[in-house]
């Protein structure tokens, strides 16, 4: 994944707009901060968006780790 350009920033994360390099499409990726969030915290956050269906709310792709942040990747 390759960040484009930073978007928006909140108390725990930051959402950026990225390049997916397997598929060149777009995505919307959220950083949570490992420090400051634990990953049962952003699992709920992802479970709770996968079971609410809304035109307003993004469904999640998928979750990855890294040492800094877990990232949260959805479609744009």
């Amino acid at each position: 994944m390759v960040v484009v350009v930073s978007a928006c920033r909140g108390r725990f994360s930051v959402v950026r707009r990225c390049l997916d390099e397997q598929t060149g499409a777009s995505v919307a990726a959220k950083f949570v901060s490992r420090s400051l969030q634990s990953l049962d915290a952003v699992m709920a956050e992802v479970n709770m968006l996968r079971n609410l269906r809304h035109a307003a709310l993004i469904q999640p792709k998928s979750l990855y780790e890294t040492d800094a942040a877990y990232v949260i990747v959805m479609p744009l």
